[in-house]
């Protein structure tokens, strides 16, 4: 019965040993367990986020091609506009030349088609 206190000394020695060498620790499952929790509900966060960056990417390409489209079209009423613009102010010119003796000729041309 005299070496019990040295037997229970020696198995708290070891236990404390354990415990700094990291061997025995009560908590490391749960440690381990919650860590594990975490890693996989931000791993899950990073995929919902690469999807909505992939979509955001997607719609901003769709959107571009849009905006490319518009754009196109106003070119096209652009130049047909500046068509319209460059007839009616040569007609215009045309007008003004006209001079006083021109002018019957002119209407008698214009409504006698």
């Amino acid at each position: 019965m005299k070496r019990l206190p040295y037997l229970i000394a020696l198995i708290a020695i070891a236990i404390a040993a354990m415990y700094a060498t990291g061997y025995y620790n009560p908590y490391k499952a749960a440690y381990l367990k919650e860590l594990k929790e975490q890693r996989e509900a931000s791993e899950a966060r990073e995929t919902a986020l690469l999807e909505a960056n992939d979509s955001l990417a997607q719609v901003s390409v769709d959107l571009r091609a849009a905006a490319d489209s518009i754009e196109n079209a106003l070119e096209v009423e652009e130049a047909k506009r500046k068509k319209d613009k460059d007839a009616y102010n040569k007609r215009i010119a045309e007008l003004s030349r006209l001079s006083v003796d021109s002018l019957p000729g002119y209407f008698t041309k214009r409504y006698n088609r």
